[in-house]
């Protein structure tokens, strides 16, 4: 396998993480609508526990996903309290 390859597979696999991070992320948020920063990763870290991907939790990833939704405008932070998420609908 060629490097260039190797480079192409792990980008896919980086990809392919970020989505199975931001999905588990709306699920989570679209039921409480509001979570602390702490609170949202214990419940991300646990729902991949669950689906047996949690060997993929990494805080790095989950922030990266974060920033992703907030971008997308699928959340945003709280002004008052910077650690805490609102889900927008």
């Amino acid at each position: 396998m060629s490097s260039e390859e190797a480079a192409a597979r792990e980008l896919e696999a980086i990809k392919a993480l970020e989505i199975t991070f931001q999905s588990t992320i709306m699920k989570i948020m679209k039921s409480n609508r509001t979570l602390k920063h702490t609170e949202l990763a214990n419940k991300v870290e646990e729902n991949l526990q669950k689906s047996k991907k949690g060997s993929n939790f990494s805080k790095r990833a989950m922030k990266i996903a974060i920033e992703g939704l907030i971008q997308k405008g699928y959340l945003e932070r709280d002004h008052s309290d910077y650690n805490t998420y609102i889900h927008k609908a």
